[in-house]
């Protein structure tokens, strides 16, 4: 069998289970045979060896069972970089990008030179790392209750080459000293108890420590916001990303808490995403 051969067969198997078939498969076939998109075109009468088109059928096995493309694959790309991933973290998506983006744009319009960071709930370390990678950082420090979870940060970091990061095994700020960051920035887990029933097989197969959070997803989002300000310095910022159906809600309870200039951002695709507030005190 061929490549093309190969991605039509693909094909016709996913397109029942997902939205994005061609795309599925050419990844998956990517990653087993290391071709690019363009060679897949240009050699798409080349055979495939048999041992690659075992392995291609066992990654299309897991697919038809809904384990998502990035476990299978063992890699996500965020923000221009490839990040390792595994089920014990949450697989990065392309609207916390949004929130890369606006704590750049905070650190630059503030001149904040050599910012510390805090990041809470960091998974994969995607967040973190890449504000590391993207500011001249003096520490960045990411925190997850999860070991494994650190681990998978650990090693992107790593990887990636950045310098300046510390992990700490915490429940947001149980295990931490008294250091104040110049910014606190957290994807934490915001799904409620009634919306992880409609989400997706493959949503399901991620960490539901890094989705649930109760029954209005705020389990997590209450006690970070109570106890931010203890550790931002002045005009220090903290930066959330949440559900859209839970913004309003979030700057109330920012602004009630002590933050200033509490204000809404909207991710590429419209929603509002992130909250984000000051502290000037």
């Amino acid at each position: 069998m061929n490549y093309s051969e190969a991605l039509d067969v693909a094909y016709n198997k996913l397109k029942t289970i997902t939205d994005t078939p061609r795309l599925d498969a050419k990844v998956l076939l990517k990653n087993i045979t290391h071709q690019s998109d363009a060679d897949l075109i240009i050699n798409g009468n080349r055979e495939i060896s048999e041992k690659d088109f075992l392995c291609f059928q066992n990654d299309l096995e897991k697919r038809l069972n809904h384990v998502p493309v990035s476990y299978i694959t063992g890699k996500k790309e965020f923000y221009g970089r490839s990040f390792s991933v595994s089920p014990s973290v949450l697989i990065p998506r392309p609207e916390t990008e949004t929130l890369i983006e606006s704590v750049l744009f905070y650190i630059k319009d503030k001149k904040i030179e050599k910012p510390n960071i805090l990041d809470l709930c960091t998974g994969s370390g995607c967040i973190g790392i890449t504000l590391s990678l993207e500011t001249d950082s003096e520490f960045v420090l990411m925190t997850d209750i999860s070991k494994a979870a650190l681990e998978t940060a650990k090693k992107n970091a790593s990887i990636l080459g950045a310098k300046n990061t510390y992990f700490q095994n915490s429940s947001l700020f149980q295990s931490l000293d008294n250091r104040k960051f110049d910014i606190i920035v957290s994807n934490p887990p915001y799904v409620s108890t009634s919306q992880m029933q409609e989400v997706s097989e493959e949503v399901h197969k991620e960490p539901n420590l890094a989705l649930e959070a109760g029954a209005e997803g705020f389990d997590i989002i209450v006690p970070l916001v109570e106890n931010a300000l203890n550790y931002l310095e002045k005009e220090g910022a903290l930066f959330i990303e949440c559900d859209y159906r839970q913004t309003a809600r979030l700057k109330k309870m920012m602004t009630s808490s002590g933050f200033s200039k509490v204000e809404i951002i909207k991710d590429l695709s419209g929603l509002d995403r992130i909250v984000w507030g000051v502290n000037y005190e």
